[in-house]
């Protein structure tokens, strides 16, 4: 028995067992000769209400390589609605190489919406798995496909409005253009806690993967300042 047969098992026991629980029963054999984007249109179609099953079609779609547009805008907007943040924002990275996707409006607008929801439902002081949130949202900012379709403006603000200076300020780095760039980073960087923010992560990062990876995005800021505030 070869390894990749062994692997084959393992993954047809393991969509059998999501499968079951939905009560759609698969054998090994009817699993692996089932045409897996009728399988996927079947779950959504009769299981779409459930969290579990759109997680089981997300994870087919990604594993068989089923990129259909429809599908994709029927599995983001379910997750995007189960608040399924982290399993979505796992998903948006793996679906980035697929440019496809990304010429069809409604999957665009769904990610603007995934990057907004953290922020829209914070409250301050934003901590905990709420900072963390708003953390994997500018991360994944960074790496938006279609980052020129973005108000990142609009992004700084709410940043802003939740006391994360040092958050919008990253996120302003990214503004293309010249004097709406300034703008934000001067109201990100003139507030008088992100030193103090920026300190703070600072010392946090060493145990915080996230924290090291915004403060990486971030490196620049202490010299950002310096110039934002002389145009000023």
């Amino acid at each position: 028995m070869t390894t990749d047969h062994i692997r084959s098992v393992m993954c047809g026991l393991h969509y059998g067992v999501g499968l079951e629980e939905l009560q759609m029963f698969q054998t090994l054999e009817s699993f692996s000769r089932c045409n897996k984007v009728g399988l996927v249109k079947t779950i959504l179609r009769s299981h779409s209400h459930k969290s579990r099953a759109v997680r089981l079609a997300a994870q087919l779609c990604l594993h068989y390589s089923i990129f259909e547009v429809p599908l994709w805008t029927n599995i983001l907007k379910q997750l995007l609605t189960f608040q399924m943040v982290d399993f979505l924002y796992e998903v948006l990275v793996r679906l980035l190489p697929v440019s496809a996707l990304w010429q069809d409006r409604s999957i665009g607008s769904i990610w603007k919406a995934a990057l907004l929801a953290p922020m829209l439902s914070a409250t301050r002081p934003v901590t905990g798995p709420q900072l963390d949130d708003c953390l994997r949202a500018l991360l994944l900012l960074h790496r938006f496909p279609l980052i020129q379709d973005l108000d990142l403006a609009a992004f700084c603000k709410c940043f802003l409005q939740l006391d994360l200076p040092v958050c919008a300020a990253a996120c302003a780095q990214l503004i293309p253009s010249p004097d709406t760039r300034t703008a934000c980073l001067t109201k990100a960087l003139t507030t008088t806690t992100f030193q103090q923010q920026l300190q703070q992560w600072t010392e946090q990062a060493s145990t915080d993967p996230l924290l090291q990876q915004l403060l990486l995005l971030a490196q620049n800021l202490n010299s950002n300042t310096r110039g934002a505030v002389a145009v000023t």
